[in-house]
């Protein structure tokens, strides 16, 4: 399938897709109904962006083309890393974009240690459908709010308060807030109307590029 930067900086720019099943693109009309809704809360301009299950990268890029002043891209498949790597040359967004290749939850647990609990402004959550970790991954994502993508609606756990719905064919966004009980910092308050073989090292390093060869970016820093 084709998949393009819907708006702003990127706008128009293709996306590589690895072929197969591996990832689930989203759709542009949910992708632009979902920004839409965030940068009309002031949500992504100068914001710092955490992308889980980020496959392509195509939200977290979306995100960064249309003002996010960094992303922090989460995903575990090799080939979906190497993808990833390519559009963020390709789109011109690699010195605003680290990218971890590592299982989410263990991503969130290096995440809460280095980042001294400093939230990242909106998480954007898309795993696989099957997915029913909802409870747990939720209180592990450090973020003031969350979009999460699945084919149903989701419950949250007590950390956050579910503000809207929204259904797109096959596919549901949620909205949510964490609650002023469970962060830090304010939360941002937002009106009800409103995711192999021969792997590279895992990272949390910024993506540098220095060759051709996108794999040879990663590099071990957890200690």
């Amino acid at each position: 399938m084709a998949l393009r930067v819907i708006a702003g900086q990127a706008r128009g720019r293709k996306l590589a897709v690895p072929e197969g099943d591996l990832t689930r693109p989203t759709l542009s009309r949910v992708r632009e109904a979902m920004f839409n809704s965030l940068i009309s809360l002031g949500l992504i301009d100068q914001s710092r962006v955490l992308d889980l299950y980020a496959g392509t990268g195509a939200l977290g890029i979306e995100a960064l083309s249309r003002g996010a002043s960094a992303v922090t891209f989460v995903e575990n498949q090799f080939e979906a890393v190497q993808t990833l790597q390519t559009n963020l040359i390709t789109t011109g967004f690699k010195c605003r974009s680290v990218i971890m290749y590592d299982d989410v939850d263990v991503a969130l647990e290096v995440l809460r240690e280095r980042e001294n609990e400093q939230m990242f402004d909106v998480a954007i959550i898309d795993p696989p459908y099957i997915f029913d970790g909802w409870p747990d991954l939720m209180r592990s994502v450090p973020s003031k709010v969350a979009v999460v993508q699945s084919n149903r609606r989701i419950s949250m756990c007590g950390d956050w308060q579910v503000l809207n719905f929204k259904r797109y064919g096959e596919t549901t966004l949620t909205y949510a807030v964490r609650t002023a009980a469970h962060t830090h910092q304010n939360t941002t308050h937002i009106p009800p109307h409103h995711r192999s073989a021969h792997a590279p090292t895992r990272t949390t390093q910024p993506y540098q590029h220095t060759s051709t060869e996108p794999h040879t970016h990663v590099h071990n820093t957890i200690s």
